[in-house]
């Protein structure tokens, strides 16, 4: 008889589940499998074991052996990635980063969740680190204590999610800073006074003219005084720009800008003046204005 027994802090429902599906194809073949629960402290623990019926014919495996232990790994390292880990990520987060609000660390662990999803660390990866820890730990254990096995045995796994953490702190961080930044832009652009009512942006890749409504030429001056900031400072000919206009602050921004898409604007750079004139920008691509070259008041970068 193979006997190996599995705790877990929380109600083990789920993992006893999975691990009846695990086994289902070894019963069918005839192993005789029995999952049963009990409580050790304050830990609930699934005894499994594997019986020889001694009326069937004796076969490799019958009794439990290599089949049963992968079944169990598998079945376990199914249950830490995809129920466990977000529960470990949790309290990842909680110890490591305490002094983010709850509201803050939701959106934490969705982005670090994501990421752990997707191509930078995906759970196939995972799983091929994790399972084989497992049975190498079953054969030579038959008592398993799932948080201090993660603990203690996948101490490069538990890494790899603080890591994963780390990044998603970090991006939240400056989304956050740019956020705070665009409302201060905005509370600028807002506060000040005798605003222009239109200022109209002739873009072309690297270039820009500013106009008025009556198409006389403005704002030169600024982008001309911003010019050796950019040479000096890798400043982008959007970037004078956008300083530019929140300078001038016009209630309305109309960009005429050409009809490849490829002279556009860069998404980035849309964003932003979106976000600081979040009323004020209209884009244009066919009038009079979009066909005439822009007059490099703007470096190239």
């Amino acid at each position: 008889m193979d006997t190996f027994s599995i705790a877990l802090a929380e109600a083990p429902d789920e993992i006893r589940a999975r691990l009846d599906a695990a086994l289902a194809p070894l019963r069918a073949q005839g192993m005789l499998l029995d999952v049963s629960e009990g409580r050790r402290g304050t830990f609930h623990v699934l005894v499994c074991r594997a019986q020889t019926d001694a009326a069937a014919p004796a076969r490799p495996g019958f009794g439990g052996g290599p089949a049963f232990r992968e079944a169990l790994a598998a079945a376990t390292g199914a249950w830490i990635l995809e129920r466990g880990e977000p529960a470990l990520l949790r309290r990842l987060l909680a110890a490591h980063y305490s002094y983010l609000s709850p509201e803050e660390r939701e959106g934490i662990l969705a982005r670090a969740a994501a990421a752990l999803a997707g191509g930078g660390s995906p759970a196939a990866g995972r799983r091929a680190e994790v399972v084989p820890r497992l049975l190498e730990y079953l054969e030579r254990h038959t008592m398993l204590n799932l948080d201090g096995f993660v603990t203690f045995r996948l101490k490069d796994y538990v890494d790899e999610l603080i890591a994963a953490l780390d990044r998603a702190v970090d991006g939240f961080l400056l989304e956050k800073e740019h956020g705070e930044f665009i409302d201060l832009l905005r509370h600028v652009v807002d506060s000040r006074p005798d605003r222009p009512a239109v200022v109209h942006c002739l873009w072309r890749r690297g270039a820009a003219a500013l106009e008025d409504d009556d198409g006389r030429a403005i704002g030169a001056d600024l982008l001309a005084e911003l010019g050796p900031v950019a040479t000096s400072r890798e400043i982008a000919a959007e970037d004078l720009l956008i300083s530019a206009l929140i300078t001038l602050a016009p209630r309305q921004v109309r960009l005429h800008l050409p009809a490849d898409p490829g002279e556009g604007m860069s998404a980035e750079a849309r964003g932003t003046l979106d976000a600081v004139f979040p009323r004020g920008v209209q884009e244009c691509r066919g009038c009079a204005r979009c066909r005439r070259p822009a007059q490099g008041a703007a470096p190239r970068p």
